[in-house]
């Protein structure tokens, strides 16, 4: 119940001490206890699961709940290839906990392409698919008007790839002492981010027979409305929930929006 008062220092703590039992796992527990089927949450291009402190303990006390971070973070970790590889890579872990569906997978941002990825993945197995839930995710798509030039498009990227660092760099600032990183921890966990950032925005999204449902705020609503390439109805074979959101993209799992959040998910979660 690491939760009820965490903070993100308290779950950076949490993660921490995860991570030295066994750097192999990219499965972090949240909460064991309840009745519920396990929730999974899947890092956005930050590659940690810091973003998730607060949205996680304001879940009911009978979700279990668990996340999948990035490797490349850690000294001596190869970062995936691919989403694909990824998204293998993190189901296999999932099994191994939870070895019949169904699955529930939600990400924010870029997390919800990686969450995609493994439903997937989950379908083609002949597994069941519970809920995939994607926090305010669109595809990058190759070709989008918005981004005819490639050297945009790069430059998108890019520009929120650095945005994201930022803010796992702030993440970890209000977590750790400064002192235990050194340049080159800095340096490895800057390179990972944006590593995961260009798999995020290579990533080819092929048609999903399964349901999606979307948490959308208005601004990618009109990149989607102006790009309809961008719009995730369009691989939603299953049927598309769109749950309008207030605010903006980067505050939505942070307070106050998180609370909102919490309670449109908590309802997601029971239909």
């Amino acid at each position: 119940m690491i939760f009820q008062n965490a903070t993100v220092k308290d779950l950076s703590t949490f993660i921490r001490k995860q991570d030295y039992k066994s750097r192999q796992s990219c499965l972090v527990t949240l909460r064991k206890t309840g009745n519920n089927p396990p929730l999974f949450f899947v890092h956005p291009v930050t590659g940690t699961v810091l973003c998730y402190a607060d949205l996680a303990r304001y879940l009911p006390d009978k979700q279990p709940m668990y996340a999948l971070q990035a490797k490349g973070f850690n000294k001596g970790e190869t970062p995936h290839r691919d989403v694909v590889e990824m998204a293998k890579d993190y189901l296999n872990a999932v099994y191994a906990l939870q070895p019949e569906g169904p699955y529930h997978f939600c990400g924010w941002s870029a997390g919800g392409i990686f969450a995609y990825e493994m439903a997937q993945q989950v379908l083609a197995a002949n597994k069941k698919m519970g809920q995939l839930v994607l926090i305010d995710t669109f595809p990058l798509v190759s070709g989008n008007p918005t981004h005819t030039n490639k050297a945009l498009a790069s430059a998108f990227l890019l520009s929120y790839g650095l945005m994201q660092a930022f803010i796992h760099l702030k993440e970890l600032l209000t977590a750790i002492d400064i002192r235990s990183l050194g340049i080159s921890d800095l340096v490895r966990r800057t390179k990972t981010i944006m590593h995961i950032n260009s798999l995020s925005g290579s990533y080819d999204l092929k048609p999903y027979r399964g349901k999606i449902i979307l948490f959308q705020t208005d601004r990618n609503e009109k990149i989607m409305k102006a790009n309809p390439e961008n719009s995730i109805e369009r691989y939603a074979l299953g049927g598309l929930d769109i749950i309008k959101f207030p605010g903006e993209h980067l505050m939505m799992v942070y307070e106050p929006n998180v609370r909102i959040l919490s309670e449109k998910l908590q309802n997601c979660l029971r239909s």
